[in-house]
């Protein structure tokens, strides 16, 4: 089989690498513990689980039939949802379904 060069046109000594056998869980490792800060391109996953973040840190109200959560900073909104109660009735107590807004 012919690769494309013939020994005498490559002078330089090449070292190769071992292929080293790695496993699913040493593959999973290496995904898992990478940081979430380098993975924030938007739509990515890192990206996900920063808005997941926010939501459980930042701070939440009812309020005018409408459940809204604020970013950590507590002021920017990030997510509005009517609610409504099992009836289908726009609601502040008895909540039994949120829509986004």
């Amino acid at each position: 089989m012919t690769v494309g060069i013939t020994p005498s046109e490559h002078t330089e000594n090449i070292t190769l690498a071992p292929l080293v056998a790695v496993t699913k869980e040493e593959i999973a490792d290496a995904v898992w513990d990478e940081l979430r800060s380098e993975h924030t391109s938007e739509g990515s996953f890192g990206d996900a689980i920063g808005i997941v973040i926010k939501v459980e840190k930042g701070r939440w109200k009812i309020e005018n039939k409408k459940m809204i959560f604020y970013d950590e900073d507590g002021a920017t909104i990030l997510f509005t949802f009517n609610l409504f109660d099992k009836d289908g009735n726009p609601a502040e107590i008895n909540i039994f379904e949120r829509r986004p807004a």
